[in-house]
């Protein structure tokens, strides 16, 4: 009877195959979550009019030295930070005008 036999070659083959798999799938699943983050980072050089919204936990907002987020219109707030654990780091400017709480 010739049938397979699990040599330990084979066994250790089948094992690397899955470890493999898992660790595709992991990072399919890491790399499908990290796409729908709303962290933000504003370059030198630019300016943002729109509010920046954070809503996911541990979300960071970096803005750099030379970077802006400016809103004017009345009731616009720069930053929202609704979800747990915001980090923002600012090194530019965050402005808004005639907000009124």
């Amino acid at each position: 009877m010739h049938g397979w036999v699990a040599t330990p070659l084979r066994v250790w083959g089948l094992y690397m195959r899955f470890l493999g798999l898992v660790s595709a799938v992991l990072m399919t699943i890491a790399m499908t979550s990290s796409a729908y983050s709303q962290s933000f980072v504003i370059e030198d050089s630019q300016t943002v009019t729109t509010t920046k919204t954070m809503a996911g936990a541990s979300e960071v907002g970096i803005v750099k030295a030379g970077g802006a987020i400016k809103t004017t219109a009345g009731g616009v707030q720069a930053i929202v930070a609704n979800g747990p654990y915001a980090t923002i780091v600012n090194s530019g400017l965050v402005s808004t005008s005639t907000f009124n709480t």
